[in-house]
């Protein structure tokens, strides 16, 4: 009995240690080091975790390294956090470049993380990118401006064409385009030339840009741009949202909520929900979100109602899917039912009216060309 109970002890307190081991980051064959303000290195893993080559390491150091101290320090996976230290990491560079990198940063889960990396510089490339232009919208800013969202493998790409709503297509020049990548500006040279054309029913974008040390030469495409009031929504889905917040957050009258196949926010700043308002009165971070994916609010309407203590949204929404949306968000708690939200794919109609063919559907009339008459 005794020796069970010992035996039991003893895996206890292995099982407790390797709760309490931090995970070993170490870099994969791949993996690199840029070293600017800040050093980046790319390429880490986690085996243990399942991890390989996808962890990316931010040190704010001095750009020499061998602080006593050590330096502050974030460990992200994809875009998301994983650990950060406020000081403790230690590194060092030799006279090859190779640069090491020790210490044990706490993570934002349940894990922590211990460094034993060793890491050469990166060596620039060129890398030719195909990609999908997956949307484009005007600044709401600038209103003359388009930007355009795009993504190719390892990389998301946001195009901002100065006054790209009157220019459309043609050449734009370093002094009337602003481009991000990866979610940071991007270095345009002097003689940077973007080319924005059509082919066929395709938008094309042609351009080199520099991002870290790398550059990439870029053929992006997609729809064109179509202006909101002339899109034609190809699908109809209707959903209820119950316990949702119709009221004040954050000073902005406000409709939030979710259920399992959409979540909304919409934000109020200016104009009378009680009578009405139009997407025009909706605060920039307003979004409509289904199946994960955050969409852009192109054009609708919002109209709020009470009864006693339950608030009510009416919502017709037009999204970056070209689908529109019938969204009923209430504070009222969800009755006890069978019934489960509803999807509506509506046909749209052809009619003959006044002599001129125009498309009916839900409860909006459209010539030929897909812009509203009715």
């Amino acid at each position: 009995m005794k020796q069970l109970f010992l035996l039991l002890t003893t895996l206890l307190i292995s099982t407790i240690s390797m709760a309490n081991s931090p995970v070993l980051i170490t870099a994969s064959d791949n993996a690199s080091y840029s070293a600017g303000d800040a050093l980046i290195v790319n390429g880490l893993s986690a085996t243990e975790l399942g991890i390989y080559g996808e962890i990316s390491l931010t040190v704010y150091w001095d750009g020499t390294g061998g602080a006593t101290a050590g330096y502050a320090a974030t460990l992200t996976r994809n875009g998301g956090s994983l650990a950060f230290c406020d000081e403790g990491l230690m590194v060092t560079r030799n006279q090859d470049a190779i640069i090491t990198i020790t210490g044990i940063m706490t993570g934002y889960g349940d894990n922590s993380y211990k460094l034993n990396v060793e890491v050469a510089p990166k060596k620039p490339s060129t890398r030719h990118l195909q990609g999908t232009i997956t949307e484009t919208t005007i600044d709401r800013f600038e209103p003359t401006d388009l930007v355009i969202s795009a993504r190719a493998t390892g990389y998301n790409f946001s195009i901002t064409l100065f006054n790209g709503l009157n220019k459309k297509y043609g050449e734009y020049d370093i002094n009337s385009l602003y481009v991000e990548i990866n979610n940071e500006s991007a270095t345009l040279k002097d003689n940077t030339t973007l080319l924005y054309s059509l082919n066929g029913e395709q938008a094309v974008i042609e351009a080199t840009f520099v991002s870290d040390i790398d550059t990439l030469v870029v053929n992006l495409s997609g729809a064109p741009y179509v202006a909101p009031e002339d899109i034609l929504p190809t699908d109809t889905l209707s959903y209820t949202i119950y316990n949702a917040t119709v009221g004040k957050s954050s000073g902005f009258n406000t409709v939030m909520g979710k259920n399992e196949q959409i979540e909304l926010k919409i934000q109020i700043p200016n104009g009378n929900w009680l009578t009405g308002v139009t997407h025009e009165s909706f605060s920039y971070g307003s979004y409509v979100k289904v199946a994960g994916q955050k969409l852009t609010i192109l054009r609708g309407n919002l109209i709020v109602t009470q009864e006693g203590d339950i608030k009510t949204a009416t919502i017709g929404l037009l999204c970056s899917d070209h689908i529109w949306y019938n969204i009923t968000a209430t504070t009222a708690a969800q009755q006890t039912t069978n019934l489960n939200n509803t999807t509506t794919l509506t046909t749209p109609t052809k009619q003959l009216q006044n002599g001129q063919v125009v498309i009916l559907l839900d409860n909006h009339t459209y010539n030929i060309q897909g812009k509203i008459i009715k």
